[in-house]
């Protein structure tokens, strides 16, 4: 009985020690394949792979990536080629969409989310909707991609906020880091306009203003967003509101130094719409 006791002992030790093993075994194989492809393989991918373990951790911080991904993308696809043939939004949004499913798995998280499923209901009816005006397009292929595309990011970015913030707190703590981070662009824009104004260069039509490698429009939207956001951060602060008021007229006329009027249309709605729900 002790024979059979200790052979079966023996056993579970040989099967635990091959569980533990056989990842490092893996790990290990396919750090050495890697090198076939560049050798530098397995650092790049052990840098990724830490990347995304950090982002998952802080998922703040990718959240605050997924918001700019239109500022930077453009940077980061001459910076890494890779991004050439790998869509770098779809890439965060699937990231995204993984941490909102991984809070989700929280019993807490669910009821919390539960609280706003009427609102989390209309969006998507909204979002049904746009996709179905896209049928009757004059290019429906050109037009349901890019339905699905807003459809992907609108959804992503309005589940994010009602699965990743925990409290009323730490929902403004965000919003104040993505206004401080805008503000800095903000300002940038702001200085090239001037700079272009005193030397007689902004008086034509054709000067757009943007932020790294963006597009005007995608920098007018980050613009008019931290704009809005900003409003919204002054109609809750009591002793901040001059700073916060400060701070939206910078954003509006970084906005406006674009040159796109849609963005820039959107914003002065937004805010129309923003003064009449807290005035009304």
């Amino acid at each position: 009985m002790h024979l059979i006791r200790g052979k079966l002992e023996q056993h579970e030790l040989v099967n635990r020690s091959l569980r533990i093993h056989y990842p490092l075994f893996i790990l290990q194989a396919g750090g050495v394949l890697s090198t076939i492809v560049h050798p530098l393989a397995p650092f790049i991918i052990s840098g990724l792979g830490l990347t995304i373990a950090a982002l998952f951790y802080y998922n703040h911080l990718i959240l605050i990536i997924f918001i700019s991904i239109g500022l930077i993308k453009g940077w980061i696809i001459d910076a890494i080629p890779l991004f050439q043939t790998v869509d770098l939004t779809l890439l965060i949004s699937v990231l995204v969409l993984i941490v909102i499913l991984w809070e989700l798995s929280n019993p807490e998280v669910r009821a919390r989310f539960l609280v706003h499923q009427y609102y989390f209901t209309a969006f998507c009816l909204w979002v049904l909707w746009l996709l179905c005006t896209s049928l009757y397009a004059p290019r429906v292929d050109w037009a349901l991609e890019k339905g699905l595309r807003f459809a992907l990011f609108g959804f992503t970015l309005f589940m994010a906020p009602l699965v990743m913030f925990k409290s009323k707190k730490e929902g403004m703590n965000f919003l104040k880091i993505l206004i401080a981070i805008g503000f800095i662009g903000a300002l940038v824009l702001v200085t090239k306009m001037l700079y272009l104004a005193a030397t007689g260069s902004f008086v034509e039509l054709t000067t757009r203003l943007v932020l790294f490698s963006s597009n005007p429009i995608q920098t007018a939207r980050f613009m008019s967003v931290c704009a809005v956001l900003t409003g919204i951060m002054m109609t809750f602060s009591e002793k901040r509101k001059f700073l916060f008021g400060f701070s939206m007229l910078v954003f509006v006329i970084a906005a406006l130094s674009t040159g796109s009027r849609g963005p820039v249309l959107s914003l002065f709605a937004s805010l129309i719409a923003l003064g009449i729900i807290v005035g009304g």
